[in-house]
């Protein structure tokens, strides 16, 4: 994990980081780049480094939010955590002493420009600086490039700050004057061909930096592949700093809008989930859609296919992906009456970690699930909800209930993969409690008893916990792996196990009793029930018990 230990920001969407990287910090260079990923899950997207400061170990990136997770950046704040940083990346810029070096700036641009800007004056060139930017408003870091210009010009499209139009111009007034040794252009991709068109006449050297056609970073996906004078190459791998003159800047534009079609539906999405955001939680509003805008029918679950499954226990629903279950949870009505609460055997807050998932905010969903329920992942696949919460929810009255038991699942199997168990609490009591059976009672008793502080030790007459989640349900509806799980979150509270103890037999309850403040007793469902029928004690007539338990528990 890493954190922002600075923010700056510069305008509604553009915005700086300061991250505490010292390894990246030490080894960064101008002209490199590094990958950060927000969160499990989340996409990793290349940002330029635009400072360093190697005593304080850390690297500065300028964001601007332009798509998904940009616009998710724009709400971490200062000492906010996020999931991975990894850089530097690409080849460093080529600096040099020279005479005379120009290095344009523009939108964005700017700040990937500074440290090639800082470090060409520190070799010793003379610097002109130009930067421009679409109006005053948006203007950054003119007092970090004035620090290191012989001359620095800020220009404006609107003429709102400095001198009036594009770099371009400016550009051209400058080479004029005077050729220079080098130029270094950083910006938008139309902005970069329009300044090596300006310099190619006087055949001066020309660089610039690929650095936002990037995806992966690592040069395994190919995306940023442009051709450098007939040749084919990789922005991450052999960039992304390039002579300008030799770059096909019309393929590689024509390539990029491929991607259009797609960002205009993650955008889409993402309104959706902003609009939700600011009705419920900035403004407080009971529901961000009226019920004729929501959609009528549930997500529907992938499963496996049929043949397949007829020939092994493999779990037959695969559960909703992450893209469906925000869907999913946005149909939610937030309604006044929370119907689903009390159609819950353990009123379960649903409105609220619903409306945690539509949001996006998987992990707070998942903290919310862990308050009420100690085995949400086994719930959200067994537990009757078309009879409980499900059956009372409003939405289902105009089509299909919110899919509340689906939703449950999938936030409880995103926690297991993605976050830590919850710990014991650090203010113990004195209380000590004997569970006996680790069945779902068993099980839940001692999860809310751990959390309170209280001791907690489960007695078991079989060799492995769960009861009947174990030898009862079908590893096709329930995989034994996901009561594993379950259990140890609840070891990770500091439940203790004690199995093969038949209590009544191997202890008494009296010896419980002498021992224990409390004791809860979760004795299971019991024997099964026949139904006296002829041949029912046939050879190869089994109870469904004996069934399950042989498959279960023995193999």
């Amino acid at each position: 994990m890493y954190q922002i230990v600075r923010l700056e920001k510069f305008s509604d969407t553009t915005f700086a980081w300061d991250v505490f990287a010292p390894d990246v910090a030490n080894a960064a260079k101008a002209g490199q780049f590094l990958m950060i990923r927000l969160e499990e899950g989340g996409e990793r997207i290349p940002l330029t480094v635009a400072d360093y400061d190697r005593k304080r170990g850390t690297v500065t990136m300028v964001t601007q939010a332009v798509g998904k997770t940009t616009h998710k950046m724009l709400q971490y704040k200062q000492g906010d955590w996020f999931l991975d940083f990894v850089g530097p990346l690409g080849v460093e810029a080529h600096i040099e002493k020279l005479d005379h070096v120009v290095l344009v700036g523009g939108g964005l641009g700017v700040a990937p420009v500074y440290p090639q800007l800082r470090a060409y004056k520190q070799a010793g060139c003379r610097v002109t600086g130009i930067i421009g930017f679409r109006n005053k408003e948006l203007v950054f870091w003119e007092d970090r490039f004035a620090e290191f210009c012989d001359e620095l010009i800020v220009c404006t499209d609107d003429g709102s700050y400095g001198r009036k139009g594009f770099v371009t111009a400016a550009l051209e007034d400058v080479i004029a004057k005077e050729k220079p040794s080098r130029v270094v252009a950083i910006g938008p991709l139309p902005m970069m061909a329009a300044c090596a068109e300006v310099t190619r006449p006087a055949e001066i050297p020309t660089i610039v930096s690929l650095n936002a056609i990037m995806v992966d970073g690592t040069g395994m996906c190919g995306s940023c592949r442009v051709s450098i004078d007939g040749e084919n190459k990789f922005a991450c791998v052999d960039g992304p700093d390039f002579d300008g003159h030799l770059v096909d800047f019309k393929e590689l534009g024509n390539r990029q809008k491929r991607f259009n079609p797609h960002e205009g539906i993650a955008n889409k999405d993402y309104e959706i989930t902003c609009a939700f955001e600011q009705k419920l939680i900035v403004e407080g509003k009971r529901n961000y859609k009226k019920l004729k805008e929501l959609p009528k029918h549930a997500q529907e679950m992938p499963e496996r296919d049929a043949k397949e499954r007829s020939r092994n226990f493999e779990e037959v629903n695969f559960g909703l992906d992450h893209e469906a279950a925000v869907r999913e949870a946005q149909r939610c009505l937030v309604c006044k009456s929370r119907s689903c609460v009390e159609g819950c055997p353990v009123a379960v807050r649903i409105p609220e970690f619903l409306s945690a998932l539509a949001d996006g905010d998987v992990a707070s969903a998942a903290e919310i699930l862990r308050v009420d329920n100690a085995l949400p992942a086994t719930t959200g696949r067994v537990c009757p909800q078309e009879v409980q919460c499900e059956k009372v929810c409003v939405r289902g009255k105009k089509g299909d209930p919110v899919a509340i038991g689906w939703l449950e699942r999938f936030v409880a199997d995103w926690a297991a993969e993605n976050m830590a168990n919850p710990v014991a609490p650090e203010d113990k009591t004195a209380f000590s409690v004997a569970i006996v059976g680790s069945g779902p009672s068993g099980l839940t008793a001692a999860g809310e008893l751990a959390r309170m502080g209280h001791s907690v030790t489960v007695f078991e007459a079989l060799h492995a916990s769960g009861g009947v989640l174990r030898y009862g349900i079908p590893e096709f509806r329930l995989p034994k792996k996901i009561v594993d799980a379950e259990v140890a979150c609840l070891e990770s509270l500091g439940v203790k196990f004690e199995f093969n103890v038949i209590v009544g037999k191997t202890i008494t309850v009296q010896q419980i009793t002498d021992e224990f403040d409390a004791c809860f007793i979760g004795n299971g469902a019991g024997l099964p029930m026949f139904l006296n029928v002829p041949g029912e004690q046939f050879k190869g007539v089994y109870s469904s018990n004996e069934y399950l338990t042989r498959v279960n528990l023995m193999g």
